[in-house]
């Protein structure tokens, strides 16, 4: 079970790096965006519906107060050319933030890698 938590880890590792805006770990200061936290608990996010303006940077920050670990990934690549994500394993009572910007409205999936099918939750941006 080891290596198969550490080869996910690794994937999503390689899956998160390099973007602009991408990476987790941002300050939320472009522009004095918005800042929404989503909080993970052990098999929901809450909130489980988020709306962002279209357009304009915002800051999503994962919150685990769950016993598991956990991460969130936006999918938006028919958007945005790219998922956004968190750190790929954000431990309990851990936190980690993703700068997202998207310029196409709509709905996106955000889900937690380590619990789908049920974890998941849905971005519309407007």
């Amino acid at each position: 079970l080891g290596t198969s938590v550490m080869a996910v880890a690794a994937l999503l590792a390689a899956a998160c790096s390099g973007g602009d805006g991408g990476s987790a770990g941002g300050n939320g200061g472009s522009g004095g965006g918005e800042r929404i936290v989503i909080t993970a608990r052990d098999s929901t996010f809450e909130p489980a519906q988020v709306t962002v303006p279209q357009g304009k940077t915002v800051t999503l920050v994962l919150k685990n107060e769950g016993a598991a670990v956990h991460n969130l990934r936006l999918e938006t690549k028919e958007a945005a050319g790219k998922d956004f994500a968190s750190d790929p394993m954000v431990n309990p009572g851990a936190s980690s933030e993703i700068q997202v910007k998207i310029d196409r409205p709509g709905t996106y999936r955000f889900v937690c890698d380590y619990h789908l099918p049920g974890m998941v939750g849905e971005l519309t941006v407007r």
